[in-house]
């Protein structure tokens, strides 16, 4: 660092003489006695600036997150800061343990998407179509669209093609795992939906499917983690819309694979709703307004 040989630089001999080793002038021990108070005065001048004492910004906003969230949901998170604040919460603190997390990344893995079968907490295992031998070795690493069939399919029926025999493409003597149904939707039971409380019984603007058309968003191929993530999301869809669905705020829109329209702002969340947007992530003020202003913490941000 160069507080470490500018107070050196600055004592030398008198009239730049050099040091006499048999004399009285011990430059070494002078070298040695003006950098003790450096570091000093720098903590002195910056420590202020720098104490994070009082300040639990990563721990509260992993609460937020979770705090975001209707009871039983699922929340897609994708990074880091997303993904680890969220598990200390939930896993030292107690917060919210009927949430459900999943990291996009991880579930690109056979073994975190295993894991998803199985109770967490108190959050139920969470339900889809595929079975271990479907992405196991590796086999979803990457669905490419190759010679598609562009007429309008259910997801969970275009993922029962993914999974099968069907989709081996073979040229020579390699092989790929071919999506033949990539314009794919997710019907909506208007009756589930209301049953669900994702919306009023006399809310107009509730639609009749979702889609997920990927050759309006220009996707060429779907990774395991993006096939795993629109099956969990048809299959509680099929099943009553039993568990609300978020995704992290944090977690781009590229990821949404088309369904941003679909989605309203729940604090740090964005919540999918049969519903369709026409600005884009606008709040649900229903829901919003009570998370923000009374149940998230701040982590000593104002100090």
């Amino acid at each position: 660092a160069p507080w470490r040989w500018l107070p050196a630089n600055s004592i030398r001999p008198p009239h730049g003489k050099r040091a006499d080793p048999g004399g009285s002038w011990d430059h070494n021990s002078v070298r040695r006695v003006p950098r003790a108070p450096v570091p000093v005065q720098m903590a002195s001048q910056n420590w202020d600036d720098h104490n994070r004492a009082n300040r639990y910004a990563a721990r509260d906003f992993g609460a937020n997150y979770l705090k975001s969230c209707d009871d039983e949901a699922i929340i897609f998170c994708n990074g880091d800061n997303d993904t680890f604040p969220l598990w200390y919460a939930q896993e030292v603190e107690g917060v919210r343990p009927d949430v459900r997390i999943i990291n996009l990344s991880y579930l690109a893995s056979d073994w975190y998407a295993n894991q998803q079968r199985m109770q967490a907490y108190d959050s139920a295992p969470v339900e889809f179509l595929a079975e271990p031998k479907d992405y196991a070795y590796d086999r979803l690493t990457y669905a490419q669209i190759i010679n598609p069939i562009n007429e309008p399919t259910e997801v969970l029926r275009s993922l029962q093609s993914l999974y099968s025999p069907e989709s081996v493409y073979k040229y020579g003597p390699s092989s790929l795992i071919e999506l033949k149904y990539p314009n794919m939707y997710i019907p909506v039971d208007s009756v589930a939906v209301v049953k669900a409380g994702l919306v009023d019984a006399n809310e107009s603007a509730i639609v009749d499917r979702l889609n997920v058309n990927l050759n309006e968003i220009g996707k060429q191929y779907l990774t395991q983690s993006e096939i795993l993530m629109l099956d969990i999301i048809a299959t509680n869809a099929a099943n009553g819309w039993k568990r609300p669905i978020y995704w992290a705020s944090t977690v781009p829109n590229s990821y949404h694979l088309g369904l941003t329209p679909y989605m309203k702002s729940v604090g740090m969340g964005y919540q999918l709703l049969p519903t369709m947007q026409y600005t884009e992530l606008p709040a649900r003020t229903s829901k919003a307004y009570d998370v923000v202003t009374k149940k998230y913490r701040w982590g000593g941000m104002t100090e």
